[in-house]
């Protein structure tokens, strides 16, 4: 299946993670992190808008920002999060949807149109 990264928890918050006092400074020891919540997994298939076979479906898209990857390295983006590729409707009138497989991770864009801007640069 593919994963989602963990994410706090918020409905166990951690009281005081700086160790603040009335005053507004922090006791934290010299090496001391602030506390954390308990971290809890995402379930893909719970944020998804619907199933289709065996797609999770996203939809509607409204906006994109394409980073791409080798290995750990980045070496492009297409939007950001000043100017995102955005979605609009189709000429048919569909707005477009994210299609992703769980079991192997692999999405693909159904419907709608892209507008990519004047403005966009390959960084």
């Amino acid at each position: 299946m593919a994963v989602l990264p963990d994410v706090p928890d918020i409905s166990k918050p951690v009281d005081n993670p700086y160790r603040v006092d009335r005053h507004g400074a922090s006791h934290l020891a010299k090496d001391e992190t602030p506390r954390e919540a308990s971290r809890r997994k995402q379930d893909l298939a719970r944020i998804a808008s619907a199933k289709f076979k065996n797609f999770l479906v996203f939809h509607p898209i409204a906006q994109i920002i394409v980073i791409g990857t080798m290995g750990r390295a980045q070496f492009g983006s297409f939007g950001s999060v000043r100017q995102p590729i955005s979605s609009l409707s189709s000429f048919d009138g569909s707005k477009m949807a994210l299609l992703v497989d769980p079991r192997t991770g692999e999405m693909i864009f159904k419907g709608g149109r892209y507008d990519l801007s004047d403005q966009i640069q390959m960084v």
